[in-house]
């Protein structure tokens, strides 16, 4: 993760690459885009799409709403790919690409700011 310090700013390279999944990686796309780097000159580079925990539903007064949903959806769904999009009309899960259904959880969490970001 990048340090927290204002005078520090990314270097002027016409590309930078981010590489893996982890909340780390996340946090570098991120802060690479809020400093001005142009989403375009940004390449992050994952084995493959990943859902995300929804870092709002994993906040203490949240937990038990999170808990029940969660186990509501599973004794619902007939399948796993319906399980992932009833966690996500729920708020609990995020993607990146909406029209893309991912292939992996990893448990990284992400606000829904962030994930707009990304």
């Amino acid at each position: 993760t990048p340090p927290e310090n204002p005078l520090l700013t990314p270097p002027s390279h016409s590309t930078h690459a981010v590489l893996g999944s982890s909340r780390a990686a996340v946090e570098c796309v991120i802060w690479l885009l809020q400093h001005g780097v142009p989403p375009e000159s940004v390449h992050w580079v994952i084995a493959e799409d990943m859902w995300f925990v929804s870092y709002e539903s994993m906040q203490p007064d949240k937990y038990v709403n999170t808990a029940k949903l969660f186990w509501t959806s599973f004794a619902e769904c007939k399948s796993l790919p319906e399980l992932e999009f009833a966690l996500e009309d729920a708020g609990l899960r995020y993607r990146v690409d909406s029209t893309h259904r991912p292939t992996a959880f990893h448990g990284v969490s992400v606000s829904k700011q962030e994930i707009t970001q990304l």
